[in-house]
């Protein structure tokens, strides 16, 4: 099989694999019914992933019989039953442990509907029911507005364990994206909102192992969920080692297209697994691709994955503009994604999970930054590029300041020129050198005015930014000076920026950053007295928050204290 047909399944079976039953049919009809083989591989994959077997399994899996299975296959439970107090509505997905039903109370006590599910028929063991213990234990310690809720659970009649769970009316997180045509900004924030809810889960020491877009649905209104627990795995207190005894040696239960290299091999998973694979769902949501996709083989896939280096997110989203020149994306899109939004995504996608972001915190951070203009963590930060970071937030108040400096000089020219004539007139009789005389002056108050209108101008400009940005501004000049070697420029920075703190924020963390980058300015000029005095002033401030703030004070105090030891050691001896 060609590689164009094996893209055409893969991206069909993904598109429909997210479906419910009742309108996977439809689809297939609608998008392969012109091409009965690729129906049929598709329909084959689709069976496959309603068995749980991984895309390792179904190479010895007989082709036949697989289809035959997926034909006859029925739901297991009817409309109109009753499972617990609940009225089963109708069949709305499968999944590799369970089958998940619409359903609502029959007692009309309350009128939300909810989703039900039900452990397979076929899936019936000790352990299947031992997961869903495990996914009903999960989901009760989970409570966050984009985690989909726990309502209740038991056994049915027969001993089969349910769930009941909030039923999420909404469609995977790509089609919304693609059917709404959001734009970069858009699709990242929406991201962001979906690492709340994985933050969430991993301070409860829960690691979720299945990040897909068919596991977090948004709504009608945008507000995404996350869901299906049922791989999930409980992290041991204090350290990353997951909880055992809910998989057999050398299982594996996984969705390869969105897994980490550590799942592939069957090594420890840890919160770093979520972040692998949350660099895979942020790809697909800026390129319409995934970092690697199935173009032969299961088994080619797996080897990407642990041994080859993705393609650039801004290169691949080129890519597929060339392949697709309808596609919901700009030329100007890709090259959006150029520099931050490239290393950002890259560093989720490192193949080690000790190089990746060591928390979703800090990824959802990075991608916060680079929003709001600041330096991300993914890059190194040159001084060129913070200084760029810094004239891109700034730019309006900016452009101001430097037309105004770029005034001034062509000002002190003509004034030269005219005070010239005005020399050249007191021997020329007639002619009028009082007025030549006011209107040099007049240049001169206008250079005055322009230097006093671009830092008013400035101030002006960012007053409705929140106060902590606009000392942190000072602060980022500041550091940007100081790496230019313009060590007085950066004091009389790092000064403006401590005097607005106190006077916007009081004393706390922000002025204890300044307070400790002007000490190292400080330090640096000769000036230890002071600089002790400043880092000891900062230290309070930041005292047990693990900030930069404090790591300073600290480190700069040690140095000071280790060279004042050293010249009192030097001058006694």
């Amino acid at each position: 099989m060609t590689p164009s047909r094996w893209s055409r399944i893969e991206t069909l079976f993904a598109e429909a694999a997210d479906l419910a039953p009742d309108a996977q049919a439809e689809f297939l009809a609608h998008n392969a019914g012109d091409d009965p083989a690729i129906l049929r591989e598709v329909q084959i994959l689709l069976a496959a992933d309603d068995t749980g077997q991984n895309l390792v399994d179904q190479a010895l899996i007989d082709r036949d019989q697989l289809a035959a299975s997926a034909a006859s296959r029925l739901p297991r439970v009817l409309p109109e039953a009753l499972i617990g107090p609940y009225k089963i509505l109708k069949l709305i997905g499968r999944g590799g442990m369970g089958t998940v039903y619409l359903a609502e109370r029959a007692d009309h006590e309350l009128h939300t509907k909810v989703a039900i599910k039900l452990v397979r028929a076929d899936r019936e063991s000790p352990e299947v029911h031992a997961r869903f213990r495990a996914e009903r234990q999960i989901l009760a310690s989970l409570v966050h507005p984009n985690i989909a809720r726990l309502f209740d659970g038991g056994l049915t009649d027969s001993g089969t364990p349910y769930l009941v769970m909030e039923y999420v009316e909404g469609v995977p997180i790509t089609e919304y994206c693609q059917t709404r045509n959001l734009s970069i900004e858009a699709r990242l924030k929406l991201f962001r909102r979906v690492c709340t809810a994985v933050e969430y889960a991993h301070r409860c020491l829960v690691v979720h192992r299945d990040i897909k877009p068919g596991n977090i649905m948004v709504t009608a209104d945008g507000e995404p969920k996350l869901l299906d627990f049922g791989i999930a795995r409980i992290l041991a207190v204090g350290d990353q080692a997951v909880q055992p005894g809910l998989t057999r040696t050398g299982e594996r239960v996984l969705t390869p297209e969105y897994a980490a290299p550590e799942q592939i091999l069957n090594r420890p998973v840890t919160t770093a697994t979520d972040v692998y694979s949350l660099g895979v769902l942020l790809y697909e949501l800026l390129c319409g691709t995934r970092p690697f996709r199935q173009l032969s083989s299961p088994f080619e896939l797996e080897r990407d994955i642990c041994e080859k280096e993705p393609e650039l997110p801004s290169v691949a989203l080129k890519a597929a503009q060339a392949a697709d020149k309808k596609g919901s994306h700009t030329g100007r899109e890709a090259k959006r994604l150029r520099g931050d939004v490239d290393c950002v995504a890259m560093m989720a996608l490192r193949k080690d999970p000790a190089k990746r972001y060591a928390t979703v915190e800090r990824f959802s951070a990075d991608i916060d930054r680079h929003l709001e203009g600041f330096p991300v963590e993914a890059r190194k930060g040159s001084p060129q590029y913070r200084y760029a970071r810094f004239v891109r937030r700034h730019w309006l108040p900016l452009a101001f300041a430097t037309a105004c400096a770029l005034v001034v000089p062509l000002v002190a020219v003509a004034m030269t020129k005219w005070n010239n004539s005005a020399y050249l007139a007191t021997q020329v009789p007639g002619m009028r050198t009082a007025g030549l005389s006011l209107q040099a002056r007049g240049f001169y108050g206008l250079s005055n005015l322009c230097l006093q209108g671009a830092l008013e101008t400035e101030q002006r400009l960012w007053v409705h930014r929140p106060p902590a940005e606009l000392v942190g501004a000072w602060d980022d000049w500041g550091m940007i000076l100081v790496d230019l070697g313009r060590l007085n420029e950066a004091e009389s920075a790092l000064r403006r920026g401590i005097e607005m703190g106190l006077r916007k924020l009081g004393e706390g963390p922000e002025v204890a950053k300044l307070r400790a980058d002007l000490a190292a300015v400080r330090k640096e000029q000769g000036a230890d007295k002071e600089a002790e005095a400043l880092y000891r002033s900062a230290l309070p401030l930041a005292a047990g928050t693990g900030t930069l703030a404090e790591a300073r004070s600290l480190c700069g105090l040690g140095t000071l204290h280790t060279s004042l030891s050293e010249s009192e050691r030097l001058l006694a001896g």
